[in-house]
């Protein structure tokens, strides 16, 4: 099972699952980095990052956990736009010779980054040359 990020609003820790490993917690009002040496590397990474958003330390776990987890509507938009794009050169609204090719760098490019956002390694995918 893969780890993922919780709030535990009794607590007011952010904790990996389901090891219930320590990732952060609440101190004086507001959010510390302190993971458990066991803890997944890359998310306790993401949490140590977005405390340097001023709203993050100080505000509620919830609010933390949002700015470290993917938006399901930003990732919805993404694959929105590939998917149109498929269709429109499968059906010729859109001209995939001359200007058009660039449609695919396009969608390559937005592929890549919701990858990014469930920390999907994609390193082994055919990449556009540099010209």
């Amino acid at each position: 099972m893969k780890p993922v990020l919780v709030f535990n609003e009794a607590t007011q820790t952010i904790r990996q699952m389901p090891e219930n490993y320590l990732i952060a917690g609440k101190i004086q009002n507001r959010w510390v980095c302190d993971p458990d040496i066991a803890a997944n590397k890359e998310l306790a990474t993401r949490v140590y990052l977005a405390l340097f958003d001023f709203n993050a330390r100080y505000g509620d776990g919830l609010n933390l956990l949002s700015k470290v987890t993917p938006n399901p509507s930003d990732i919805a938009e993404d694959l929105i736009a590939v998917m149109d794009s498929c269709v429109e050169g499968y059906t010729g609204e859109w001209d995939i010779t001359g200007e058009g090719a660039d449609g695919f760098q396009d969608m390559y490019r937005l592929l890549h980054k919701v990858a990014n956002r469930f920390g999907i390694d994609v390193s082994e995918a055919k990449q556009f040359s540099e010209e």
